[in-house]
């Protein structure tokens, strides 16, 4: 999609990402000690639905929300990721913002959205829109995030304080060292033991005057801002 892949999948070895950020989240999620078994995933932003192989082999027993405003995707995921519908895995055909608006007590969520090559959907990347993401966790749920950003020091505080603002104990592994590269940014109140993660857990000093908002959003008018050098 736009020259830029989207989503892949090993058909010999389906429950092992390809990419490195779905690496990290795996690890991730795989790192955390849930009080319970995660019953209830949303992913935000359906790819091609490959996340649901390492979802499906940590939390078998979980039912996984795949939301995307495209319906087309879906068709790409039964297609082609050999994923479909079934009473553990559902296919909502929504905007992300608005399903978790109504939809509530999440033990996992991942976003993972983009209109566009590298660019998130503006109103998917501010203060209200992860106030929403916390809202819908359930206690001590696990929240984590994927979002392509260049070298741009300025650019990962914007987004560090705007995630941070609904998650203080927010934490992030960059996935590659190229620009832009896959920033996985997590949080929970669940104990985490990154001994094992491929990345370093990084974190950042808090800056209350770095916050994108709805109101004042410099990625509706500037498509550079997240992805381009």
């Amino acid at each position: 999609m736009d020259n830029m892949l989207e989503s892949a999948l090993d058909l010999e070895r389906k429950e092992e990402p390809v990419f490195s950020y779905i690496k990290a989240m795996k690890e991730i999620a795989k790192a955390f000690s849930f009080k319970a078994k995660p019953e209830k995933i949303a992913v935000i932003g359906a790819g091609g639905c490959s996340s649901y192989y390492f979802l499906h082999q940590l939390f078998p027993s979980s039912k996984i929300y795949f939301v995307d405003i495209d319906a087309k995707v879906f068709d790409i995921c039964r297609e082609y990721f050999c994923v479909n519908e079934s009473p553990a895995v559902l296919f909502v055909v929504e905007d992300g913002r608005k399903f978790l608006e109504k939809e509530k007590g999440f033990d996992i969520i991942i976003v993972d959205a983009y209109s566009s090559g590298c660019a998130v959907p503006s109103h998917l990347i501010t203060k209200e829109f992860f106030s929403v993401v916390k809202s819908s966790l359930s206690p001590g749920g696990l929240f984590m995030a994927n979002i392509i950003l260049n070298e741009n020091p300025r650019l990962l505080s914007y987004l560090y304080n705007t995630i941070a603002f609904s998650f203080p104990d927010l934490k992030y592994v960059k996935t590659s060292f190229s620009s832009p590269s896959n920033y996985v940014f997590f949080s929970s109140l669940a104990i985490i033991n990154t001994t094992n993660l491929s990345y370093p857990v990084q974190s950042m000093p808090g800056n209350s005057s770095l916050i994108i908002t709805d109101d004042k959003n410099p990625v509706e008018v500037d498509y550079s801002f997240i992805c381009l050098s």
